[in-house]
């Protein structure tokens, strides 16, 4: 999971360089919250609500990603949000 976010994020800075675009560079108060929450659990409850917060995530994500992949007004960006989705599905499932 870590190489394929790994490799999607280069390409993602790579198109958003040759853009022109800046992306975030910090984790959105959602993202935030949700990190503090984990660090104060241990053992099975971090593994509970880690799985959880990954199977979240995903479907959000995917959400998005579904929607830019058929309706995103920058092709490039489409192009990329298209080849990525199969990777969210594999991660999403996985999670599950």
């Amino acid at each position: 999971m870590v190489q394929d976010h790994s490799q999607a994020n280069r390409r993602l800075n790579r198109l958003a360089w040759q853009k022109g675009l800046s992306l975030p560079t910090d984790m959105d108060f959602s993202h935030r919250i949700a990190l503090g929450n984990l660090r104060h659990r241990r053992g099975e409850s971090f593994d509970r609500a880690y799985m959880r917060q990954m199977v979240d995530d995903h479907q959000s994500t995917l959400a998005m990603f579904r929607t830019y992949a058929r309706n995103g007004a920058d092709p490039d960006l489409r192009a990329w949000a298209q080849q990525t989705l199969p990777a969210l599905e594999h991660h999403r499932s996985m999670a599950r």
